[in-house]
């Protein structure tokens, strides 16, 4: 299963959901039944997972799953299984519930957190013959996102990558120690490459839909020449956008040559005035 992240702010007044796709390979699951948990990351008791009830995927193999009020109205980070009745199948996502103002920081994946574009070819060759490769992160990279999440201040990752790569990247996020934060890729299911037409738009319309729920995009960091006009297309400053590789310093950004030596800035800032409220850095 694959499953999108969401995020809300407490002000949010129209319907709030849950959205899941579920796939076995190019297969999708349509028609079946899938139940919905949800649990507060913070609660250490494994076994207290609260039941949304029981939903019918569509054709396609989508379901949706309304929110709680009580949920919206209580901030943090929330784990989400959704288990398919048929096979018990599961699929693992994370619900995020930001009050207004909340400080995003989004990252890009490809050649911002890992060493280059090149390593998402890499792991869709493996994946297409059924092997494992797991993508080289940055030396730095994991420390860079954990401080400004430490700070209080929430990570976004965000990426051209094809949507039925979710599973594969949220797992390589948890597997190198990076903090949880929502993830958004495309709703492609082939690889797309970082031009503007594609990858540029898209991540435009996210920031903005995150920028519409009253949170802040504060920073960004990416690694293309398309990153930095999206950032720019939404209002992020010069000064609070860092590019780091061989495009690193573009139209005026922040360059960062090694992410080691950009601890000290993040450092220096004051911590988050309207902070996350969850308290765990683990998925």
């Amino acid at each position: 299963g694959e499953e999108d992240e969401e995020e809300t702010n407490l002000d949010d007044e129209p319907r709030v959901f849950l959205q899941g796709t579920f796939e076995y390979g190019a297969l999708s699951l349509a028609y079946s039944g899938i139940e919905t948990f949800v649990k507060s990351a913070d609660e250490v008791d494994e076994g207290n997972w609260r039941s949304l009830g029981t939903h019918t995927t569509d054709s396609n193999g989508r379901l949706e799953v309304d929110v709680p009020s009580d949920i919206m109205r209580t901030p943090g980070h929330y784990r989400v299984r959704q288990v398919a009745v048929t096979d018990h199948s599961m699929g693992r996502g994370s619900l995020f519930v930001l009050r207004p103002g909340t400080k995003c920081i989004v990252f890009d994946c490809d050649g911002t957190l890992t060493i280059g574009d090149q390593e998402i070819v890499m792991g869709f060759m493996a994946d297409a013959v059924s092997m494992v490769y797991d993508p080289t992160p940055r030396k730095g990279a994991v420390s860079v996102v954990r401080m400004w999440a430490a700070k209080g201040y929430q990570p976004v990752y965000l990426s051209g990558r094809q949507g039925s790569y979710y599973n594969l990247t949220r797992d390589w996020l948890i597997k190198h120690g990076f903090p949880p934060g929502p993830i958004r890729l495309t709703d492609n299911h082939v690889p797309t490459l970082p031009v503007w037409p594609s990858v540029g738009k898209f991540k435009v319309n996210y920031m903005r839909s995150l920028q519409k729920q009253g949170l802040d995009v504060a920073y960004a960091y990416g690694n293309t020449r398309t990153d930095q006009r999206a950032y720019k297309e939404v209002g992020v400053p010069l000064g609070k956008t860092f590019l780091i590789g061989p495009h690193r310093g573009v139209g005026g950004t922040q360059p960062i040559k090694r992410f080691r030596e950009h601890l000290q800035f993040i450092a220096d800032l004051p911590d988050a005035d309207v902070p996350t409220e969850s308290v765990s850095l683990d998925w």
